[in-house]
């Protein structure tokens, strides 16, 4: 039989014991739980505009939200329109934030308040969003023997054809050839982009073992690691990051072909 609570959130029944379990008890939902552990199959979660980003994925767009996360992809400051590109990623997903007149880094932890659009499929926040850092994560700085190049704007690239691209900074070199590709060399920046077909090759002054790709999306970073199949490197993915570890260090590491597709890229870390 159903119990009518005076609050809404309390909803009762009897409930039949089994020996050995918890002993025949009137249910009580608070929440939408008994704290033995039952569901009310009646209860809706109110609604507050906060949302999980796996939450937030699956709303229509124009839909108002509050979302926290870790900012872990930046795709650097845009001078000219005053703000910046970045993915957030939660325990449940991760979320692309576009054109925030904040600026933040790898490692914060934010809160933006903001609403639901799309662009080509994909679910991000919209233009206009606010953001409010409330804290870092400093396992998302940079390690202290680590050297990063940023591909946040043309003034890193010293060569642009249509056949190729050269970039530079701190020591590293990245080169990317049209090889096999159907499409020139792309001309962009703050992400990189480097098409389905072409060859990449890093260079770094430095030796390292490990290369750590930060990629536009998690889609972007599955086209990566599908296309490095070198001897002697191990590839792992978390997210819209690639880690490719060496079995000994090296000066270079060669993508003979991109063939998982077009790959957009914000930064490259070796260490």
């Amino acid at each position: 039989s159903s119990i009518d609570k005076a609050a809404s959130s309390f909803v009762g029944h009897l409930y039949g014991g089994v020996a050995g379990e918890v002993p025949p008890h009137e249910h009580e939902y608070v929440d939408g739980k008994c704290e033995c552990g039952a569901e009310d199959p009646n209860y809706v979660k109110p609604s507050t505009g906060e949302y999980t980003l796996a939450e937030a994925l699956e709303l229509a767009d124009g839909t108002a939200v509050i979302v926290k996360g870790t900012v872990v992809v930046v795709e650097g400051w845009n001078e000219k329109y005053g703000n910046m590109n970045f993915t957030i990623k939660d325990a449940t997903g991760e979320l692309y934030v576009y054109a925030c007149a904040y600026k933040v880094v790898k490692g914060d932890i934010v809160t933006i308040t903001g609403v639901m659009g799309s662009y080509n499929g994909a679910k991000q926040i919209a233009k206009g969003a606010t953001c409010e850092v409330t804290g870092h994560d400093s396992s998302y700085d940079p390690a202290a023997d680590a050297v990063i190049i940023n591909f946040d704007n043309t003034s890193k690239r010293t060569v642009y054809t249509t056949s190729q691209q050269v970039w530079v900074e701190n020591g590293i070199t990245v080169t990317n050839d049209k090889g096999a590709s159907t499409s020139n060399v792309g001309d962009y920046s703050n992400p990189a982009r480097f098409y389905k077909g072409s060859t990449l090759k890093v260079e770094s002054e430095k030796a390292f073992t490990t290369l750590v790709f930060t990629c536009g999306s998690a889609s972007y970073a599955s086209a990566l690691q599908s296309s490095i199949n070198v001897e002697g490197a191990s590839v792992s993915v978390n997210g819209s990051v690639v880690t490719i570890t060496l079995s000994a260090a090296a000066n270079s590491f060669v993508i003979d072909s991109l063939t998982g597709g077009q790959v957009r890229v914000a930064s490259i870390e070796a260490k």
